[in-house]
């Protein structure tokens, strides 16, 4: 395939999700059809299919895509040899420029615990739900370095 084919095949790609992320973040996945997604990108129902899939995919591609930067905000903050109060600033403040530009993930993002409880079996979702398992063990491990600090600052004033 040729780089121009490549560049226009990637572009309609991130045209169809963002639409869909808006729409999803607009009226949640249930009342959005790929009808309402077709029509803010321009494109048929069939060119959706062609490029991204169904509906339900093309929202699970959302989630674990939006999860997954959240992730990698996460542990880059987090690895840092840094004292742990700059890296949750340094953390806090990648996180806060990461909702300005995608508020519409965090929309979406608020309505995706209703639509893992309703569907089992899908690849997507599992994966979804290895995302969420990760960021909570990866700020589980923030929290107990915390305490694990805090501990040791008050045993060292005694």
């Amino acid at each position: 395939m040729s780089d121009l084919r490549t560049r226009e095949k990637l572009e309609r790609i991130r045209v169809i999700k963002n639409a869909a992320r808006n729409s999803f973040a607009e009226q949640g996945f249930a009342n959005t059809t790929l009808d309402d997604i077709s029509q803010k990108c321009d494109f048929s129902k069939g060119t959706l299919y062609n490029y991204l899939g169904n509906k339900e995919t093309i929202f699970q591609m959302i989630v674990l895509e939006g999860l997954d930067d959240l992730k990698k905000i996460a542990s880059n903050s987090l690895r840092e040899h840094a004292p742990l109060e700059t890296q949750l600033q340094g953390m806090s403040l990648m996180l806060l420029i990461y909702l300005r530009k995608n508020m519409d993930f965090f929309k979406v993002l608020k309505r995706v615990r209703d639509h893992l409880t309703t569907t089992s079996g899908n690849s997507y979702l599992e994966k979804i739900g290895e995302v969420f398992t990760e960021l909570q063990l990866l700020f589980q491990a923030v929290f107990d370095q915390e305490h694990h600090s805090l501990y040791l600052a008050l045993e060292s004033s005694d």
